[in-house]
């Protein structure tokens, strides 16, 4: 087992209001099994509209790893976007895109959206005329016609899927991306 109380860490700036921290473990697991990966960090950001006492509220991240004796070594995916967006209130369609590059090892993904691990969590309300969903092939998330400005944040559930050699499919991970967006009352072309 893991520790998920890891000590905090200063983060590097991917800009001006936002930094990235990176925790490196290796583990050996003892052989073919599931497993759940945890991540437990105090504090969100204080006055997520989705998240009541989000100050009070831990970021907590889990991934799934399911350790097969077909499957071979497993690699997360890798993204290229920081799971950080803006958008603009009654603007049409707000859009963010986690980037994901592939799977290194082959594997399938699909996506959805999953509750944050807190209690409370809701997810954001499409409002009148509006959608807020998920691509489940590419992980494009949509919201259209934002209508309350705010800061939010949802999971967006990966799912790695393994094909055996025979057409047959098994999930051999999961990876929940806490994502934080902001929507703002934008009145110009250099609002954001």
């Amino acid at each position: 087992s893991i520790d998920c109380a890891a000590p905090a860490h200063d983060g590097v700036a991917v800009s001006a209001t936002v930094k990235m921290n990176e925790y490196v473990v290796i583990h050996t697991y003892p052989g073919p099994g599931n497993y759940t990966i945890c991540f437990n960090q105090p504090n969100r950001n204080v006055g997520i509209t989705n998240i009541p006492s989000s100050i009070n509220q831990p970021m907590s991240l889990e991934c799934f790893l399911a350790i097969s004796s077909f499957g071979g070594p497993d690699t997360n995916p890798i993204f290229s976007n920081i799971p950080v967006a803006f958008g603009c209130m009654n603007s049409g369609c707000f859009s963010y895109d986690p980037q994901a590059a592939g799977d290194i090892d082959g594997d399938s993904l699909s996506f959805e959206l999953a509750p944050c691990l807190v209690s409370g969590f809701i997810y954001p309300n499409a409002g009148t005329g509006g959608t807020f969903s998920i691509n489940p092939v590419t992980g494009l998330l949509s919201w259209c016609n934002p209508q309350v400005a705010g800061d939010y944040n949802v999971v967006i559930r990966i799912k790695e899927w393994r094909n055996d050699g025979s057409g047959n499919y098994s999930l051999v991970g999961i990876v929940n991306r806490d994502t934080q967006f902001t929507i703002e009352s934008c009145t110009g072309i250099n609002d954001m």
